[in-house]
């Protein structure tokens, strides 16, 4: 590993914590971190930890500071949850939001809240999943950093659901079921990491409903992902408006001489086919030109 590739900040507060703030500048392997220089921090106080890592690195870091007085990981939507502390009772305390965002960076770029809209089996997570890698791919300090996804339906589904053997996805999958708890949890959501991020993908479920409208009051902005045209037009004709911009309209397909293309673009809006979105499928083509329309809208 080049240690290069991690910039940490310690950050102080007035409050009872400092800030570990870890950002990566490009893929990183575990090799060489013993000689990964750590800030020293102050035994008076419990320290936060920040940033997307791989929980390799997470765990090193967690190990490497775990006889603070108490030692939390940041998360976005929630806020710092305590994960060591000499205080048994303070484990899995959470420190919220509101008391951390202050102290880290502000959104630089204008905000994107894209909610992910179509069908159910038209391949949503998974061209969702495929766009994020691309991101990676074409800027990974940035979009590591200021890109996120939230669910929101309760599916089972998540990254994760991508990335493993797809036998075991069936084995552990747990789909839930829509309820007012589970939508004000998505809401709260998007509210608290628009604090930190510029671009916020939302994984809608699959049914135009009061649900997703409530969902969808908090986005500025849609993609349409369907395997049906009747279909797609019912999701634009409830839901995109001026408050919500339509920025893609994606005919998903499993025909195998349909190939991936842009049909058409107009005034930063894409109307485009693509071939095989199906998990198993690790070849996935998305548009170049679609990837640079987030790299023109999110330069760091």
């Amino acid at each position: 590993m080049n240690s290069k590739l991690i910039n940490i900040n310690l950050i102080d507060t007035e409050l009872n914590f400092q800030i570990l703030d870890v950002k990566l500048e490009g893929t990183i392997t575990p090799q060489g971190l013993k000689t990964l220089t750590l800030p020293r921090t102050k035994l008076s106080k419990g320290l936060i930890i920040n940033g997307r890592t791989p929980i390799w690195l997470s765990a090193f870091l967690h190990s490497e500071y775990k006889n603070k007085i108490w030692l939390a990981q940041y998360d976005p939507r929630l806020g710092a949850i305590i994960t060591h502390a000499k205080d048994k009772k303070q484990l899995l305390k959470i420190i919220p939001n509101n008391k951390i965002v202050n102290y880290l960076a502000a959104p630089q770029n204008e905000q994107l809240i894209i909610a992910l809209l179509g069908p159910p089996h038209s391949g949503k997570s998974v061209f969702l999943y495929a766009l994020f890698k691309k991101l990676l791919e074409s800027n990974f300090k940035y979009f590591n950093d200021q890109a996120f996804i939230i669910k929101g339906a309760p599916d089972g589904e998540g990254i994760w659901s991508s990335e493993i053997s797809q036998s075991i996805v069936k084995n552990i999958r747990y789909k839930n079921k829509f309820s007012n708890n589970f939508v004000q949890k998505v809401i709260s959501q998007i509210n608290s990491i628009k604090k930190t991020k510029s671009l916020i993908f939302i994984d809608c479920g699959g049914k135009i409903d009061e649900s997703n409208s409530r969902i969808l009051s908090n986005c500025n902005s849609a993609i349409i992902v369907s395997n049906d045209q009747d279909k797609a037009n019912a999701w634009k004709k409830a839901y995109i408006s001026d408050k919500l911009k339509l920025i893609a309209e994606i005919h998903s397909t499993i025909d195998s001489k349909i190939k991936t293309k842009i049909n058409y673009k107009e005034n930063d809006r894409f109307d485009m086919t693509i071939f095989g979105l199906d998990r198993e499928n690790k070849n996935i083509i998305i548009p170049q030109d679609f990837i640079n329309y987030f790299i023109k809208n999110f330069r760091s």
